[in-house]
């Protein structure tokens, strides 16, 4: 496993290198993303006439889906999937159920952020049993330099 990288000028270094090694027909890299979306109103920002004000139920429910991708970082091919939870397991699933068939046969690199679902204890036994088949780059910098993460960004900041 290669160690975390903190800097964008050593980031470019080893991605320069991983790119060289890799062999397009047998591997793929990944940039992987997650996201939690929450689904209540902001009654912070309703506004009505004084007087006029309209009851508003909240019904004490912050129910949400944890929403997970990744972006082929040769072809631009981007394989996502939604989870009730945002959770080391719903990870691990999204691993299983999305990312493994999508890219049968080949080696995944996956360029991830430090988040604390990529590192839980429960994911080791996973880990363990899949390094031939996937290899984790963990990079603290991911918001500046990963692909998903500047794009999603940028999507929800020119609406």
């Amino acid at each position: 496993m290669r160690k975390p990288i903190k800097k964008i000028a050593e980031f470019e270094e080893h991605f320069n290198e991983l790119i060289r090694e890799i062999k397009p027909k047998q591997t793929v890299v990944l940039f992987e993303d997650e996201s939690y979306i929450r689904d209540y109103q902001a009654l912070c920002s309703t506004w009505f006439l004084r007087g006029q004000q309209k009851k508003v139920k909240t019904y004490g429910q912050h129910k949400g889906v944890g929403l997970f991708g990744v972006l082929d970082y040769l072809n631009g091919a981007v394989q996502c999937d939604a989870y009730e939870e945002h959770t080391a397991q719903a990870f691990q699933s999204f691993l299983e159920n999305t990312v493994f068939p999508a890219f049968e046969g080949k080696h995944i690199i996956m360029i991830l952020d430090n988040s604390k679902i990529h590192h839980a204890k429960i994911r080791e036994e996973f880990k363990a049993n899949n390094k031939a088949r996937i290899e984790f780059l963990f990079c603290r910098l991911m918001p500046q330099i990963s692909i998903v993460s500047r794009d999603y960004g940028n999507g929800l900041s020119n609406r």
